[in-house]
């Protein structure tokens, strides 16, 4: 997995106010790290998104704070897979860095009307029936 300063770097390689954003956030978050119980419960679900099935695993710190985020496509080992693998490794990183489901939600891409234009908007909107948005 990368390294968070070559992903923040990648960040601001791109350009873009939603990039730089994001770039500055996770150097904000990544001196602490909230550390999760040795045992919890997950809860999984599925969801279609751009025409690929995606399952979802979701685990929450002890105060039932989202913590960690895994997606991997019903099909493994294709390009669909490895990018919600990536997303959900980046969003659970965020997380356990003090970031909120509703901050990350309200900072990824999103159409005229509100909806999520990637597979992580659509996974934190699915987690919480769409409130974490900025519907």
């Amino acid at each position: 997995m990368a390294e968070t300063s070559d992903i923040v770097e990648r960040l601001r390689a791109a350009g873009g106010a939603e990039c730089l954003a994001a770039a500055d956030e996770i150097e904000r978050l990544r001196r602490r790290r909230d550390d999760l119980p040795l045992r919890r419960d997950g809860e999984t679900f599925e969801t279609w998104f751009e025409g690929q099935l995606f399952r979802v695993t979701i685990g929450r710190f002890a105060d039932a704070r989202l913590a960690e985020i895994f997606i991997g496509a019903v099909k493994t080992t294709t390009l669909f897979d490895h990018l919600a693998r990536d997303t959900g490794l980046l969003l659970s990183l965020a997380l356990q860095h003090g970031a909120t489901a509703q901050r990350l939600a309200q900072t990824v891409s999103r159409d005229s009307e509100g909806r999520p234009q990637g597979l992580a908007g659509h996974v934190l909107d699915a987690i919480d029936g769409g409130r974490n948005g900025v519907v």
